[in-house]
Parts: C-alpha cells; structure tokens; sequence
C-alpha cells in the first residue's frame, strides 16, 4: 500500500517520526523510527489531542474536529 512505499521512503531520509490522520476512525496514529523502522508509539482518539512539536511552533488535533 502507499502507506507502507512512504514509510520506507520516509526511514530512508531518516524522518524520525511521522503521523498518520484516518478520518473514518476518526483516529491519529503517530509512528516514530527506532532501529530503522517505523512503530507505533502512540494511537489519539476522539477527544483527546495529539500534539506534535515543529520546532518554536506546536500543532494540536483533536481527532474528533476532523469530522467537522
């Protein structure tokens, strides 16, 4: 699946994490590289955040708000 040629892509370029947003769940999946491979480290439901620091910058999603 696509999902599995960019985490290789993404292991490649040694990205140390990366997340993905599935708006049926609603859900975030957050993934980080250990050991040159992608695990799951952490699963956001509805109503709780997922909060992903870029730098002086920080992003928040509740999974829930991407039903609206």
């Amino acid at each position: 699946a696509d999902i599995v040629r960019k985490a290789h892509k993404y292991a490649a370029a040694g990205l140390e994490r990366y997340w993905i947003i599935d708006p049926q769940g609603p859900v975030v999946i957050v993934y980080g590289l250990h050991q040159g491979v992608y695990v799951e480290t952490a699963r956001h439901l509805p109503g709780t955040e997922a909060r992903l620091d870029v730098g002086p910058a920080e992003i928040t999603i509740d999974p829930a708000e991407l039903l609206i």
